[in-house]
């Protein structure tokens, strides 16, 4: 099944949050294909800076080891106009539906994301 990933599921993944970890753990394993939109990698060095104040180098290459390990598919942007139409069409603020952009044009199956927004507008699983 050709699944979308959500930076949230990555870094409860990598910091093995005590709530979601694992959850984040079973879905990214028992994916055939684990997408997301290349902005991703930098939302996780963001987001993962703030959270364990890491050396910058080896945050980097933490974040870029685990997408590697896991096999991740970065999807490109081709058409920006299209992450504003997706803004408008499900009411999203501009990181998620970059987001929703990319799941949609790389054609998946299902999103997974613990973002409520995304649960509600796009039926988004966690």
């Amino acid at each position: 099944m050709r699944r979308y990933f959500d930076v949230n599921v990555f870094v409860y993944y990598l910091i093995a949050d005590k709530k979601f970890g694992e959850i984040a753990k079973r879905w990214l394993k028992e994916s055939e294909e684990v997408l997301t939109a290349q902005i991703t990698v930098f939302e996780l060095y963001v987001i993962l800076q703030e959270l364990t104040n890491a050396e910058e180098s080896n945050l980097v290459k933490n974040i870029i080891g685990a997408m590697e390990a896991l096999a991740v598919e970065f999807i490109p942007i081709d058409d920006w106009s299209k992450v504003i139409d997706v803004m408008k069409r499900y009411g999203l603020d501009f990181e998620d539906s970059i987001h929703v952009y990319s799941a949609i044009s790389a054609n998946v199956d299902e999103i997974i994301s613990n973002d409520d927004e995304l649960k509600k507008k796009v039926n988004a699983r966690f």
